[in-house]
């Protein structure tokens, strides 16, 4: 069956993704994943996914969170640019990356790639040879390690335009934060612009303002500055490996959100390029996760 544009793609991704059976794993290899696409990896299914962190087309946040998820096994292929996507019952080869412009993600229709796809019944000769080809490639593909990660990342920031500089910027404490601590809060709060851009990602409620808060100290502490705050056994605040420490006590999701809202920043172009820069220095130095940090070797 022959499938005409990006929204179809996506709307037969989610169905056939629903008709798998949750102990047979579905099998991805599609090269390029951009913002929003871990939206298509369902908790409750298994995955086997190859990706390629190579050129600078993938974005390594998502990546990572993927490499986080228990039903998730994912590698990559320095020189893969295929768009196959295997499932029990059918495969969909296509010319659509999982990114917004090849997806049209939480965009409007005429924003993206002209794209066409086609599904292939596994009656069909061609499901046993395509299922075939994925093993082949999986058993040469390799295992997703924090370098490869912290790589990717140079390399995609330099696709979306965020370069590292000889002379790092200055930020003032007014690109980052409110005008002052309140005292019934811990940290000193986001600027409200931060806030904005959070809530790009989610609601923006009594716990979850307390992200873009931690993103704001994180990013003044990366700058090699400290900043006051009222915790009584930690006064204030001097490296960014304090602040993760924060966030990750009050909620280990925190991690992930924060990493979100980081990326979301590098790539807003309403935002300071100073702000941009010292993002993208907190995400090459990220503090290593203590769970499922790399796919599980074959």
């Amino acid at each position: 069956m022959f499938i005409a544009n990006a929204s179809a793609i996506h709307h037969a991704l989610t169905c056939l993704s629903e008709a798998q059976s949750p102990e047979r794993p579905i099998k991805l290899a599609v090269a390029f994943w951009g913002d929003g696409a871990e939206g298509l990896i369902r908790n409750d299914r298994q995955y086997r996914i190859l990706c390629n962190l190579s050129t600078g087309g993938t974005n390594p946040t998502v990546i990572q969170a993927l490499l986080e998820r228990p039903n998730t096994e994912i590698r990559h292929l320095p020189n893969l640019h295929a768009k196959v996507s295997l499932f029990e019952h059918a495969a969909l080869v296509s010319s659509a990356n999982f990114s917004r412009n090849g997806l049209w993600f939480e965009a409007e229709p005429s924003g993206g790639w002209e794209e066409a796809a086609y599904e292939l019944d596994d009656h069909e000769r061609g499901f046993a040879e395509a299922e075939r080809w994925f093993e082949a490639l999986f058993e040469k593909s390799l295992t997703i390690s924090q370098d490869v990660l912290r790589e990717a990342q140079s390399m995609w920031s330099a696709h979306v335009g965020v370069t590292m500089r000889a002379d790092p910027p200055e930020l003032a404490e007014s690109d980052l934060f409110e005008p002052s601590i309140k005292p019934r809060n811990r940290l000193r709060m986001a600027a409200p612009w931060l806030v904005q851009v959070f809530s790009k990602i989610e609601t923006v409620n009594n716990n979850s303002c307390y992200v873009p808060a931690y993103v704001a100290n994180l990013l003044w502490t990366q700058s090699g500055k400290t900043i006051e705050c009222n915790i009584p056994e930690r006064p204030t605040l001097r490296y960014p490996d304090q602040v993760w420490e924060l966030a990750i006590k009050k909620s280990k999701q925190h991690r992930l959100r924060m990493i979100e809202l980081l990326h979301t920043v590098i790539n807003d172009e309403g935002v300071l390029p100073a702000v941009k820069y010292w993002a993208l220095q907190c995400l090459q130095t990220l503090p290593t996760p203590s769970p499922k940090q790399t796919a599980t070797p074959r």
